[in-house]
């Protein structure tokens, strides 16, 4: 698939309905083949999608967008999906960014388990953040160190983004 623009979870296995292990397995596979294919697009499509694993995205200059759901036709009439990335598990982040030229896009980053970190970048290069929740519904957690972590990070933007449950960003 090298050379494809567009990467849906669901190819490799990302349902709301499938437990978390093979959840966090899918996404991890749908990144390194969004990776091999330079400035690709990662949807994780709508729905709340249970992970026990960290995402993890490495190597430089293999910039992925990562979004929420595609956009609903305007014509048609429909409408943005919701999607939650859900942490189900013990102390570790749940995005772990080492890599440059990432962006994360419209979704939510909801700590059910004891997640350290919504999103830890420590790599230098670009990382942006937009229109990301850190939610915190009923019975959830705040993060254990900060929604965001950036550190060595040498150009990043995060502009309308919701902090439900502090810390939210540590740089």
């Amino acid at each position: 698939l090298a050379g494809v623009s567009e990467i849906l979870a669901c190819w490799f296995g990302a349902h709301p309905d499938a437990p978390p292990t093979a959840n966090a397995t899918a996404i991890n596979r749908a990144i390194q083949c969004a990776k091999a294919s330079r400035n690709a697009t990662l949807v994780l499509g709508p729905g709340t999608v249970a992970i026990d694993r960290t995402l993890v995205y490495d190597g430089a200059n293999r910039g992925i967008t990562t979004l929420g759901a595609p956009e609903g036709s305007q014509s048609q009439g429909s409408a943005l999906g919701k999607c939650v990335l859900k942490w189900v598990v013990g102390e570790a982040p749940m995005i772990d960014v080492r890599g440059t030229f990432h962006t994360f896009h419209g979704f939510s980053l909801q700590n059910d388990g004891l997640a350290t970190h919504g999103i830890r970048c420590a790599i230098g290069g670009r990382q942006w953040m937009d229109r990301l929740v850190f939610s915190c519904p009923q019975g959830a957690r705040a993060f254990g160190v900060a929604a965001i972590e950036i550190d060595g990070v040498n150009y990043d933007r995060i502009r309308r983004c919701e902090f439900e449950a502090g810390p939210a960003v540590r740089v």
